[in-house]
């Protein structure tokens, strides 16, 4: 059984070949965030925003930041002065030696609406940067459509660590069923003998559509990611997606910011208390 569905992704990647679609989405923009949608807390620019080639531009309370390929972790930071996006590698904010080696890309906010965010180059510098594109545009997560993606199942993984760590492997079907199989340790090296074992069970319609959209939102169940290095204590986490007799995997010891937000969504679902132990 499959199941047929019309989410949201980004429909821009290198490893989907079987996407045949284009982003989906009106055109029409509104004039730039207001002082007073600021005052009220309705500032539209705060979320995910994901661009047709690729780069990722993330604004919220707590931080900003930029990534220019969805798979690296951010080395660049965001600057917001009034119609002002200033976008700056970390290093330019370190040291002056550093500063004279810096990116800075300077954009002006064209235009912004609640799904769609424009950008434009204020200078050649920028403009060259960005593959000579003088307006940048970006779709914010979560109005980003995508179709004929039949999703078939789910893997998600957790290795052991030098501690405690549970080693996991929990499957989700597109029927919503549930099969994990878990090592949990008591002690370093202490296998939990009466916990450990193979666990089953059904996901709410609730969780099981958070689980898709989370995939489709984020692309992590559209793309293929290799980390650059995985060191330290710490469990590998990987997220197999199966749809469309194909399949993508995103692993990683310390995962960029797109991995998180499943792997948390994941991690909640292969909760032993939750399911059956067979």
């Amino acid at each position: 059984m499959t199941v047929v569905l019309s989410l949201v992704a980004c429909a821009k990647g290198k490893d989907v070949t079987q996407q045949k679609n284009v982003i989906q989405q009106n055109d029409t923009s509104e004039n730039d965030t207001s002082e007073k949608d600021v005052s009220e807390g309705k500032d539209r620019m705060h979320g995910i925003w994901i661009s047709y080639e690729g780069e990722m531009l993330i604004i919220e309370s707590t931080r900003s930041e930029f990534q220019k390929e969805m798979f690296e972790d951010s080395d660049y930071r965001v600057e917001r002065k009034n119609n002002e996006i200033i976008i700056s590698s970390s290093s330019s904010m370190d040291n002056d030696i550093q500063a004279s080696k810096a990116e800075v890309f300077s954009f002006e906010v064209k235009n912004i609406s609640d799904h769609e965010l424009i950008l434009k180059s204020k200078d050649e510098s920028t403009k060259t940067a960005f593959s000579g594109r003088e307006t940048v545009k970006f779709i914010k997560k979560g109005h980003l459509k995508t179709d004929d993606f039949s999703f078939e199942k789910v893997v998600f993984h957790s290795s052991a660590c030098l501690g405690t760590c549970p080693i996991i492997e929990m499957t989700i079907f597109s029927d919503k069923s549930v099969e994990m199989t878990a090592i949990y340790f008591s002690a370093p090296g202490k296998k939990d003998e009466k916990k450990s074992g193979k666990y089953k069970g059904v996901l709410s319609q609730e969780d099981f559509d958070e689980v898709i959209t989370e995939l489709l939102q984020s692309r992590v169940g559209l793309y293929d990611y290799v980390p650059r290095v995985n060191c330290c204590d710490a469990p590998v986490k990987s997220v197999t997606t199966y749809h469309n007799g194909t399949s993508n995997k995103v692993y990683g010891m310390f995962p960029p910011s797109f991995f998180k937000p499943i792997i948390s969504i994941l991690s909640k679902l292969a909760n032993p208390d939750s399911l059956e132990k067979i």
